[in-house]
């Protein structure tokens, strides 16, 4: 089967439709960064509607400390990076919320009405909800490729906010060389700070694409590890993800589903 050329390598969403077809590898000359940035992506998600299930576990949880143990299941319906819809199954259903760029909309359990949120707010362990969404790399920053030896096996890019309230100033993306696999995004403070890192890791074929199916989720400001993982991969209509936004939440039936 042909490689694709840069040319047709599309922007993509999330962390995660038959088989994906494969990227020419490039040196690093001949590509600018945030094509690179951009093969990486069509391997993080996903570019047309679709949900998913995830389970998330707090290191406690993983390590068996009934007392520690924090572990939650949401299923998520994304439209790409614009809206996701999170609705919570565990360990109390009921709750749903709406993502977007810029704000977060919780329609808490039995109410009909919504509360506007923070973004990183730590809702599910050590993992905010924009962990388990998406982060939108090209929308939200520039990239810088740093300059590496010709015989590493990662391509290391600089990423800076290009927009006020992106909620990290700066990020450093690594990537495969060889394959343009997103590896991890490690997300900054503006003094350089590492505050967050996501790994992703055990990629399958779901879909059209060959996506990560685990999130490594590094705190480094509470010092706690979250493992996500992503299942259930199956898409949604158009006209439905079309109409994700702050009415939709306030139309769904009792229990959100």
């Amino acid at each position: 089967m042909p490689c694709v050329p840069p040319s047709i390598t599309g922007f993509v969403a999330l962390a995660v439709l038959t088989v994906s077809l494969p990227v020419c590898p490039a040196h690093s000359g001949a590509l600018e960064p945030r094509e690179i940035v951009r093969r990486a992506d069509r391997q993080r998600g996903i570019d047309s509607p679709y949900r998913f299930r995830a389970r998330i576990a707090s290191r406690a949880a993983e390590r068996g400390n009934d007392e520690e143990a924090v572990s939650s299941v949401v299923e998520v319906r994304a439209n790409g990076f614009a809206q996701q819809v999170v609705f919570v199954l565990e360990p109390i259903p009921g709750d749903v919320m709406l993502v977007t760029p810029d704000t977060l909309w919780l329609r808490p359990r039995r109410l009909h009405r919504l509360t506007r949120i923070p973004p990183d707010l730590r809702l599910f362990g050590g993992a905010s909800i924009s962990d388990v969404t998406s982060v939108d790399v090209l929308g939200s920053y520039g990239a810088t490729l740093r300059a590496t030896a010709d015989d590493t096996d990662e391509y290391v890019v600089d990423l800076e906010a290009t927009a006020g309230g992106t909620r990290y100033p700066r990020a450093v993306y690594r990537i495969g060389r060889d394959d343009f696999r997103p590896l991890e995004l490690d997300f900054l403070a503006a003094s350089g700070r590492s505050l967050k890192s996501v790994r992703y890791e055990d990629f399958a074929p779901v879909l059209s694409r060959t996506i990560p199916t685990r999130l490594i989720v590094e705190d480094h400001v509470y010092h706690d590890t979250t493992t996500i993982v992503l299942s259930d991969f199956q898409p949604v209509a158009s006209a439905e993800a079309a109409a994700y936004g702050p009415e939709y939440l306030l139309a769904l039936p009792e229990g959100g589903r």
